[in-house]
């Protein structure tokens, strides 16, 4: 009897790719978790940038570090409307701000503990994107 092996990197990278690209959010999660052949390639930052990270999905990750993680480098849109945002998360924001590029949507609307709205410094940090770096002096 002729037999045949396929394993899951008999598949090219790019097919992969192709598939992870039809999957919803939580599809593309699972099967990340089956493998870390897997894992690597659903960790592509191109599959993401689309993605809209909101607060409970920051919430499972812990907080605000995860915008270091590989697939979240060309996110575009970031919600954190009516959170609780303290000072030291929005300076860590701003900072990551600077270094991603790619971030478009920002919502800072009714988050508890923040200036935003109110404080000249905060606003032009936000209407500064993309072009300048945002403002860095202001300590609220």
């Amino acid at each position: 009897m002729f037999r045949i092996d396929i394993t899951i990197d008999s598949l090219l990278p790019e097919i992969w790719l192709n598939i992870f690209k039809y999957l919803s959010i939580q599809d593309r999660c699972n099967l990340m978790l089956t493998c870390s052949y897997l894992y690597t390639l659903g960790s592509d930052p191109t599959l993401w940038k689309n993605c809209r990270i909101n607060k409970r999905f920051i919430a499972k990750l812990g907080g605000l570090p995860f915008l270091r993680m590989r697939r979240f480098q060309y996110i575009r849109t970031l919600d954190l409307s009516e959170s609780d945002v303290s000072s030291e998360q929005i300076e860590y924001l701003l900072c990551e701000l600077e270094q991603n590029i790619f971030i478009r949507n920002l919502n800072l609307g009714r988050s508890r503990r923040s200036c935003w709205g109110t404080c000249p410094g905060c606003a032009a940090s936000v209407s500064s994107r993309p072009g300048s770096p945002p403002h860095r002096s202001h300590s609220c």
